[in-house]
C-alpha cells in the first residue's frame, strides 16, 4: 500500500485542468519527485502549476504552486520601431 501520493496539478487559461498522480512507499521516492515537480513548474509555460505531497491519511506534507504570467496576443507589446538618427547637415552655415 503506497504511504505517499505526489499530485502534480496544470490549471490553463481556458480552465481546463490535468492533474497527474505517482504513490510511492517511502517519503525520500515521494519527496524526490515532488521536487522535480517543482523544478520544471518554476520554468512552465502553464498559467498556474502547482504540486502536493500527501499522505495516504490525506495529511499534506507540503505543497507549492507556481502563477506564472502569459501573455495574450492582444497584451504583447507592439513591434519596437527603432526612431531614426537624425542627420547631421553637412553645409557650412554661412552668416552674413
Amino acid at each position: 500500500m503506497p504511504n505517499y501520493i505526489v499530485f502534480e496539478i496544470q490549471t490553463y487559461l481556458d480552465g481546463a485542468t490535468g492533474t497527474l498522480v505517482d504513490t510511492f512507499t517511502d517519503r525520500a521516492s515521494a519527496e524526490s519527485k515532488y521536487h522535480l515537480v517543482l523544478s520544471a513548474a518554476a520554468v512552465s509555460q502553464v498559467p498556474l502549476h502547482s504540486c502536493v505531497l500527501m499522505t495516504n491519511e490525506g495529511f499534506t506534507l507540503e505543497s507549492k504552486a507556481y502563477k506564472h504570467t502569459i501573455p495574450t496576443p492582444e497584451e504583447e507589446p507592439p513591434e519596437e520601431i527603432p526612431e531614426e538618427e537624425p542627420v547631421e547637415n553637412e553645409e557650412p552655415v554661412v552668416e552674413g
